[in-house]
């Protein structure tokens, strides 16, 4: 695949290409050698460990179909589905493909930013992670690669068998938490004749010396959602799930169970649970000192509610929502049409409100059109994903589609900076 970035650069000097190179290379290092290596803590179940930035998951980060982490100061990431990594300085402000290949046209596989479609990144020890295909191209195996910041230096670190791993379990996402590799999954099975989906939580080491421990494995036809935070030597699971009863004349009812595991004992606790037949419960968050905020929807009001001990309380409350609101590390947030406008109004938790009104108040400098509306003009229209947070800081995929071409942008917008958007990379993979 072209992009437009590169197609400038194709037409530059092959000095201008090696000077690019040479700076990222110099700026991605910088940020990941101040990365702590430590070995992963092994403390009793129970304790509430401090983080440990560049050994612990980025909560932030991990939407399925999206590739993107924070390096140091710096991000890093691909498009929607996209299978190329870019990087953005925030230094500076340059951005461009995550390669310091020597004259390289970012357009085949041998380019280092290529990784395949659906990678689920991670940056764990000083170094990013990847999933991919095998190198032995013998068989459909699938693999764990780790390279340099500046994509250098690949190298296999753990075969996932197709057999025993990728049809068994169908992963949909990947994570690396203090030396182990995470996935959830999501498989279609049928059963004495009735169809249902099978959902996963396993783990194992990084190197490829063990196969993977499952935590959590149920078949169900009840439509289930799966989400999960990682703190310290735990991972949350947050298991959503909504059924209609027979016996409650079809009502759809919601039931939610959030489990702590705690991976050096295999321990797992049940931190709450519920069964409501009003509400309407999506993603969760965990705090570093374990408590617990989950967001929903009840008619057109929107709540976050703060767990702890078991016992559930009302912190926020969002008015005329039509979506369930998004808690997150500062604050939670809720975007909904409003007309043609998209708009987002954002609250910490101590319920002041930061921000009401458009998502882009002062537009994108470098995306046509106006993605935060239905569609930019009459040919043209925008989808957007909120992909990741970070502190005050969103990031956003708005895809573009017009006559049947598409272009994939992605966006960073300060709520602490009025609002401030900022394209980070553009391209169509």
């Amino acid at each position: 695949m072209k992009y437009d970035t590169l197609k400038r650069k194709k037409e530059c000097p092959n000095m201008k290409k090696k000077l690019v190179a040479l700076f990222l290379l110099a700026a991605l290092l910088l940020s990941a050698c101040a990365a702590p290596a430590p070995a992963a803590p092994t403390a009793p179940t129970g304790t509430k460990e401090a983080s440990m930035p560049g050994m612990d998951a980025q909560n932030g980060f991990g939407m399925p179909g999206f590739s993107f982490q924070k390096i140091g100061s710096n991000y890093c990431g691909s498009n929607a589905l996209g299978s190329y990594l870019y990087y953005y300085d925030t230094a500076t402000g340059t951005s461009g493909p995550l390669c310091a290949k020597p004259d390289c046209a970012h357009d085949t596989k041998d380019c280092f930013a290529y990784t395949g479609q659906g990678a689920s990144l991670s940056y764990y020890d000083g170094k990013l992670y990847w999933v991919g295909q095998s190198n032995d191209s013998s068989t459909s195996d699938k693999a764990l690669w780790s390279s340099n910041t500046d994509a250098s230096d690949r190298q296999q670190i753990k075969v996932i068998s197709m057999q025993d791993v990728i049809l068994a379990y169908q992963p949909q996402q990947y994570f690396i938490h203090r030396g182990n590799l995470f996935f959830l999954g999501q498989n279609s099975t049928v059963s004495s004749g009735e169809a249902k989906i099978q959902y996963t939580l396993g783990y194992a080491p990084l190197d490829d010396s063990a196969d993977f421990t499952i935590l959590y494995d149920e078949s169900t036809a009840d439509v289930t959602f799966l989400t999960v935070r990682f703190h310290g030597n735990s991972v949350y699971l947050c298991v959503n799930q909504s059924v209609y009863e027979e016996s409650l004349h079809h009502t759809l009812v919601t039931k939610l169970t959030i489990t702590e595991y705690d991976i050096p004992t295999g321990t797992a606790t049940e931190i709450f649970a519920e069964t409501d037949l009003a509400e309407l419960y999506d993603e969760f968050w965990v705090t570093e000192q374990g408590t617990i905020y989950l967001p929903g929807l009840r008619g057109d009001q929107g709540y976050i509610w703060e767990i702890k001990d078991g016992e559930k309380t009302e912190v926020l409350t969002f008015d005329a929502a039509s979506s369930t609101p998004v808690p997150v590390e500062d604050f939670a947030y809720l975007i909904q049409m409003e007309g043609n406008t998209r708009c987002i109004t954002v609250k910490n938790y101590s319920g002041q409100t930061l921000y009401d009104g458009p998502l882009y108040p002062q537009g994108i400098p470098g995306v046509p059109g106006n993605p935060g509306t239905n569609s930019d003009d009459s040919t043209a229209n925008y989808s957007y994903a909120v992909i990741g947070t970070d502190g005050s800081r969103l990031f956003l995929n708005h895809t573009r589609f017009e006559a049947g071409n598409m272009q994939s942008y992605v966006v960073m917008v300060d709520v602490a900076d009025n609002m401030k958007a900022t394209l980070l990379w553009s391209g169509t993979d």
